[in-house]
């Protein structure tokens, strides 16, 4: 790396002029957030290889910003030469550069690596000191890669129209009716998947995507692809030109975008919009209308494109593309719910094997069980590591119809790994598999009919209250936003807090966004809108049809991390009342893969999201059944079993449990007695499901007597099981049995005198006498008094807190 730094520091001072600083981005020509091997410019110069990420190399420093996802990472993997900053808590790049580089430095970059958006936004930071943005004419990290890796020369594959939706003239329409509209003469395409879904092809040029690297130019009358024409067979070529395509070498790009800016390029190629979407013939009064302006798109057009135009006479715009791939066509959607149907069928036989390897070489208690593992493994030749379980999973999904390979790199970690957002394991380096330890994996695929983005937590052993509660916190977000309804023009920016609010709740958070758009068969993460607390997701609103990620997740550095991702179908919202003639909007669920009910406090559950789980649970079965084995079948039933309201009761059970062992072994007996009916209300009610019968067929003072001697905050959650219960716990008498029961808890009493019209707060002794009366409210007044009497009317109890009871009274 020492080399590295030295040979672009020793380009910078030879270059005319001599640099000051040198901008190393993650993008390539195409701004694409994941690139070709040959592309890897950043990670090749600083040795970090998260997707995102800029390095600035100075005459004495090299520093690396990064998001929130990739701290940790960046940590681990920069060596001492490098300081990482992070973004949203050190300055900017351009912030840093125009404060600490000298006045008039010269900062370099490839004009072709960079954005028109972020080349406008340095030069403006740069004024105050008359620094410049210096465009070098070739890209120095190139010169001093000696080993790079050749361009590809994958072929170009059209589309299907039976995935597509819509044909290359249906698209090609409505873009040139949005260049009408705009006074546009044409349009240079320079986003990969917008190109790739315009002219309905796809490749391989960027693993992960199926994309070629290529241009368009489409003019009101023409339509061109800038791309190396080795990759294009005669079926392709004559289909594109069919709907009226004509093919260019790549580097033509350049040449041609000055041409059209010059009105040179040739608009006369096309045919008939009928077939092909070409405006006819453009005279009279639409041409006094006509405007020669050239539309691109800040974010994603490259600055020596927009370097070769005329800037008065570009419309600097967002492209209509990305707002037309992200509304998916009837097609498409449908083709996305059948990939990921097939995708949650492997991620499920995926689980049921990891489940019997976990239990047969280390001894874990498994998917289902709560146990400390084996202290020694069973099979000692045998080891699961985070890479051979990735590719286990890729061999489910492989197995699959319409499948072609992997949407993003499997993130395969467990414990302390899986606190990294974007971890990816290596082979020589990756950890191996720890059945006490969280695993979690997010991965997805791409199929013909659409690209699926899943990811689950799991944990084979006994997993702590700590990291059952933060998993809970996690699925309440997750389970929060997805539920929600919201109204028609609202965008990501305002509903991300959903999904955080069950966090903070218990102070918890997550450093990255909480769903992106996701393509057909195209970009893992897809534009223009996302659910995220960035001020970029304010740009658009969620509409019918887009998809977007639900993903909130918790990470513990050096002990473990948690995250939970369906992918959700925006649809119309089914809404009782429709204020402002809004229309109002909500999620459909098309992600099918099982939540791990062991990882749930169930306690911290609400009945509604109880009653979610179990819902989306049942479709899972019925579902995902065509798919599954035997075996596979007999897991996903119980892995999906409904969640019983109950189930609070068996979580009080155990804490009970606690509290028997400390008592006499006269009230042992007599516990362990009420233990056992809890105990095998519990088993049958998981075996038949008849669970209210069961619970009607208790006594009522056997009831009272097993309640009364739990917690406080147990009773009161035990209150939700059913009505009886409700009803038997709300009486005085049980407030009174309870206080005896738990005598050294202390206990206050909350008192409203109705006439008097005055809130009383008092403080009760062993003996149940009162003994002292604090912050007596009488409308502003406040005072102390003591009192000293037999308590004779019980109050009700209400609420518990931190070892406190409290009890409600009105007299």
């Amino acid at each position: 790396m020492a080399d590295i730094l030295a040979a672009l520091r020793s380009s910078m001072a030879s270059h005319s002029p001599p640099l000051d600083a040198l901008v190393v981005p993650s993008e390539d020509y195409h701004q694409s957030e994941y690139v070709s091997a040959r592309d890897k410019r950043r990670e090749f110069v600083s040795g970090f290889t998260g997707s995102a990420g800029l390095a600035l190399i100075t005459k004495n420093e090299a520093k690396l910003w990064t998001d929130g996802r990739y701290f940790l990472q960046a940590t681990q993997q920069l060596s001492d030469q490098w300081q990482l900053m992070r973004l949203g808590e050190d300055p900017p790049v351009d912030v840093w550069m125009s404060d600490n580089l000298p006045r008039e430095a010269a900062i370099g970059v490839d004009p072709w690596c960079v954005s028109v958006d972020t080349a406008q936004r340095w030069e403006r930071a740069f004024a105050k000191k008359q620094q410049k943005l210096v465009q070098t004419s070739t890209n120095l990290v190139d010169e001093v890669w000696k080993n790079r890796p050749p361009a590809e020369t994958n072929p170009v594959n059209l589309h299907p129209l039976e995935f597509a939706g819509r044909s290359v003239a249906e698209k090609s329409k409505d873009l040139r009716q949005k260049l009408t509209n705009e006074n546009a003469c044409g349009i240079i395409i320079t986003a990969l998947d917008e190109v790739a879904w315009l002219y309905n092809i796809r490749g391989s040029d960027v693993s992960y995507c199926p994309v070629v690297h290529a241009f368009a130019i489409v003019t009101l009358n023409s339509a061109f692809l800038y791309v190396d024409k080795r990759k294009v067979s005669t079926k392709v070529s004559s289909s594109l030109k069919e709907s009226g395509i004509e093919i260019r070498e790549y580097g033509e790009v350049s040449s041609d975008a000055a041409l059209l800016a010059s009105n040179q390029l040739d608009q006369d190629k096309g045919v008939n919009s009928g077939v092909n979407g070409v405006c006819e013939d453009k005279t009279g009064e639409a041409e006094e209308n006509y405007n020669d302006l050239i539309w691109i798109d800040p974010g994603s057009c490259c600055y020596a494109l927009f370097s070769k135009l005329d800037a008065d006479k570009v419309l600097l715009q967002q492209s209509p593309l990305a707002l037309a791939k992200a509304l998916k066509n009837s097609v498409e959607l449908h083709g996305l719910r059948n990939a990921h149907i097939r995708d949650g069928a492997a991620v499920v036989q995926f689980l049921v094997w990891l489940d019997k390897k976990m239990q047969e070489i280390y001894g874990a208690s498994g998917y289902f069980l709560e146990g400390e593992a084996a202290s020694k493994k069973r099979l000692e030749t045998e080891k699961l590591t985070e890479v051979t379980v990735s590719d286990k999973l890729e061999g489910f999904r492989a197995s699959k119809e319409h499948f072609r390979g992997l949407s993003f790199p499997t993130i395969s970690s467990v414990g302390p790994n899986a606190a990294i957002i974007h971890y990816s394991p290596q082979a020589d380096t990756c950890a191996e598999l720890d059945p006490n330890s969280i695993y979690l994996f997010d991965s997805g695929a791409q199929y013909l009919d659409g690209t699926t983005d899943i990811t689950r937590t799991v944990h084979f052993g006994k997993p702590s209250a700590h990291e059952k509660a933060c998993y809970t916190a996690v699925l309440k977000g997750h389970i929060a936003l997805g539920n929600a309804r919201f109204p028609n023009g609202t965008n990501g920016h305002a509903i991300d807090i959903l999904a955080r609010v069950p966090l903070w709740r218990y102070g918890l958070d997550y450093r990255h966004g909480t769903g992106h758009g996701i393509g057909s068969y195209l970009n893992v993460h897809e534009g223009p809108h996302l659910i995220s607390f960035r001020p970029q997701a304010r740009n658009v609103p969620l509409q019918v049809s887009m998809t977007v990620t639900d993903e909130p997740g918790y990470y513990e550095d050096g002990s473990f991390g948690i995250r939970l991702e369906n992918v959700l179908v925006i649809k119309e919202g089914d809404t009782e009342f429709n204020f402002g003639d809004k229309g109002y909007l909500s999620f459909e669920h098309i992600t099918w893969a099982p939540y791990q009910i062991k990882l749930i406090d169930l306690s911290i559950l609400t009945p509604e999201e109880i009653e979610w789980v179990n819902t989306y649970h049942s479709k899972c079965r019925e579902i995902l059944a065509p798919y599954m084995d035997k075996n596979q079948m007999e897991w996903l039933k119980k892995a999906t079993e409904p969640i019983l309201r109950a189930a609070c009761l068996a979580n009080s059970t155990l804490r009970f449990s606690d509290q028997v062992r400390r008592a006499s072994p006269t009230v042992q007996r007599m516990e362990f007695q009420c233990l056992s009916w809890i105990l095998h209300i519990w088993y049958e009610f998981v075996s038949t499901r008849w669970i209210e019968i069961q619970i009607d067929n208790l006594p009522s003072d056997l009831i009272v007597e097993i309640l009364s001697r739990l917690p406080a905050e147990e009773v009161l959650k035990c209150r939700r099981v059913c009505k009886k219960w409700r009803t038997l716990t709300s009486t005085r008498q049980f407030t009174h049995k309870h206080v005896k029961n738990n005598a050294s808890d202390p206990i206050f009493v909350l008192q409203y005198g109705f006439l008097e019209g005055e809130l009383e707060l008092y403080y009760l002794d062993e003996e149940m006498h009162w003994m002292f009366q604090r912050n007596i409210i009488r409308e502003t007044r406040v005072c102390t008094s003591f009192m000293d009497h037999t308590l004779n009317d019980w109050p009700m109890l209400v609420d518990s807190y931190d070892g406190w009871i409290a009890a409600f009274s009105c007299f």
